[in-house]
């Protein structure tokens, strides 16, 4: 078999002289085939010295599979490669036999059998290329190549394997992929999540997994295609497809909203004339957030949305500081819309959804209803058993804040994916430009001290964690809950998506697990009061706190211990939303930590400002809640 193979120790060379007029092959395929090819070579040479005899028959069946030539024989056929850009595929044969009948039967009989369907199988010849699904290309592949480990035995191969950089994480991806299937299920009920699906990816590969029902009514089976709500991570989507029209030269990110929405109007005129397209990508617009007024079903919802925002108190200068801010991102859905001449959904799929390959999205109800699709399920009072949430979505007209749009985990990866590949769809095609994916991710303000990220950039949250950057986003809407993490160094993204309960626990030892295997990166441990913690300076606290979704009142009993109470207004008690109630302790200078956790996270708050009498003048929880005037 040795000398079958003899000339393997020249593979590297022969790609680099075949594949010097296809650079889009060399560098999008060559390169990680080879890889993958080294790494199992010393895996087998491992086996081989292990058992002998079983490895080298184990060889031989892999020789017969791979090389089926349909009575050629496989004696001179050195070598062959099934390379694939995006859905197009093309065979690279290596013949090797001085028989040159050998060469002229293999030459046209190479692979029949490794079509995806017997009723597609056909002879291929060298060089030829033909369309095929997504990803069979890189099962060809991994098919294809049973070769001898002479490779490996030379002292070049064995360099090679010790330079790649993360070549074992193809092996580790497939620990991880089996370690989900093991432990979601038992997960979500230790969570009390009813349903949840995630997905993995390292470079070019991926893994799935989901668990669960999709409603407790139905009982039906969560499944690796099935939607669920990503809720604000449509923010990032919603920055991509305005950070493309930048690109085009159609939008300045430091003009002022009303060059593009004259109409633009907020309580305070003077904001208005000077907030930016940038203010409201990084959240510091700075008027209040929350509005989720329903303004309709038609493609109109959002240019009648505009007019809902007159009367919005403006909380702080633009720019001044970071504000969590829903309706901001409604505005640059309708700067879309203006300048595209079409409504947001229909931009969305139009430039991110269909050139993605995002087959499994949904806009709204009537596209949710032809797939298997999650109901959130919410706690209407404190303690009691999860039930589905009374209305399925939010309003349209808060769509590009992330009111509405479903879609598997697997398609939140192909998003993912083309921010990591430098705006690069599977086909090679340009989405965003580099330079604009790095803009996206570069600082533009800092949070306060909340257990969040530690800045926001264009779209996405950013994170200083041990072993490098991450960015990512997370989302929250009726009952649902998504999170998605990409660390850009280490070609790495893990999606989330979960229908309610303890969420933040499956993300935790998910993402944990992931990011930490996979890219090493640790998770910060989630934090936990020390409820002796004392409070100083407590009258700096106590007093209300208001927006346009809840009142929460801060005071302080007889003893001197503070408390908080909120209770949800507007369209989040609409929804049945509990009320909270808990002690607050101490934590670090202004920021303080409940005791109580809600929906399982003990999330700190941070007191901020100064309202001229030694009060706090905003409570933040991510928002700004300004101190009501008495």
């Amino acid at each position: 078999m040795d000398e079958r193979h003899e000339d393997l120790e020249r593979i590297p060379d022969w790609l680099e002289h075949e594949l010097a007029d296809k650079p889009d092959v060399h560098a999008n395929v060559a390169r990680p085939f080879l890889h993958w090819f080294l790494l199992r070579r010393a895996r087998q040479r491992a086996a081989i010295r292990r058992h002998p005899a079983s490895a080298d028959r184990d060889l031989r069946r892999r020789v017969s599979v791979a090389y089926l030539v349909g009575g050629g024989g496989a004696q001179g056929l050195t070598h062959l490669l099934v390379a694939g850009v995006g859905g197009t595929v093309v065979l690279f044969v290596r013949i090797a036999s001085p028989r040159a009948e050998t060469r002229k039967g293999l030459r046209g009989r190479v692979v029949t059998s490794l079509l995806p369907h017997p009723s597609k199988r056909r002879a291929a010849r060298f060089g030829q290329s033909y369309q095929c699904p997504g990803r069979m290309w890189w099962e060809w592949t991994k098919r294809a190549v049973s070769a001898s480990p002479k490779l490996l035995r030379s002292r070049a191969g064995r360099d090679a394997v010790q330079k790649l950089d993360g070549s074992d994480q193809l092996n580790k991806l497939e620990e991880v992929g089996a370690w989900l299937r093991r432990r979601l299920p038992d997960l979500l009920v230790e969570s009390q999540v009813p349903g949840a699906a995630v997905a993995v990816q390292a470079g070019d590969e991926w893994v799935e997994s989901a668990a669960g029902v999709l409603s407790t009514a139905t009982g039906v089976d969560a499944t690796v295609d099935s939607l669920f709500q990503i809720g604000s991570i449509t923010k990032v989507m919603t920055a991509t497809l305005v950070m493309q029209l930048a690109d085009e030269g159609r939008l300045d990110l430091d003009a002022p909203v009303r060059a593009v929405l004259p109409e633009f109007r907020i309580a305070d005129e003077e904001a208005a004339r000077g907030i930016t397209t940038r203010h409201l990508l990084s959240h510091v617009a700075g008027f209040e957030g929350d509005i989720f007024t329903d303004t309709g079903k038609g493609d109109d919802c959002l240019e009648k949305y505009l007019g809902v925002l007159r009367d919005v108190p403006q909380l702080f200068e633009p720019g001044a500081m970071f504000s969590y801010n829903n309706a901001g991102y409604c505005v640059l859905g309708r700067i879309v819309e203006v300048l595209r001449e079409e409504p947001f959904d229909v931009c969305a799929r139009r430039h991110l959804f269909t050139p993605l390959g995002m087959s499994h999205t949904a806009s709204d109800p009537y596209e949710a209803i032809v797939h298997r699709t999650a109901v959130g399920h919410i706690e209407t009072v404190p303690g009691a058993p999860l039930e589905p949430t009374p209305v399925w979505a939010l309003a349209r007209s808060n769509a590009p804040a992330g009111s509405m749009l479903a879609m598997r985990a697997r398609d939140l990866l192909a998003f993912a994916r083309m921010h990591l590949a430098g705006g690069r769809g599977p086909d090679g095609v340009t989405v965003l430009g580099p330079e604009t994916v790095q803009a996206m991710q570069r600082p533009q303000v800092t949070l306060p001290d909340i257990d969040q990220g530690a800045a926001w950039g264009l779209g996405w949250e950013l994170f200083d964690l041990s072993g490098g950057t991450v960015i990512g986003h997370d989302g929250n809407t009726i009952g649902q809950s998504a999170f998605l993490r990409l660390v850009p160094e280490r070609d790495v993204a893990v999606a989330i998506v979960t229908n309610g309960g303890l969420s933040r626990r499956v993300y935790t030892e998910i993402a944990g697990r992931v990011l930490g295997e996979l890219a090493g990166v640790g998770l910060p441990a989630s934090p936990v009061p020390d409820v002796g913690a004392p409070v100083a300076e407590t009258s700096r606290y106590v007093g209300t706190y208001t927006s346009s979704t809840a009142e929460t009142t801060v005071s302080r009993d007889t003893a001197g211990r503070l408390w908080l109470e909120r209770t949800p207004r507007g369209a989040i008690a609409e929804l049945d939303e509990a009320p909270y109630r808990t002690e607050l302790v101490g934590r670090r200078g202004d920021t303080l930590i409940p005791v109580e956790p809600e929906r399982g996270v003990h999330a700190p708050l941070a007191f901020l400002g100064d309202d001229g009498q030694g009060h706090a003048l905003y409570l933040h929880t991510g928002r700004a809640e300004r101190r009501a005037q008495r």
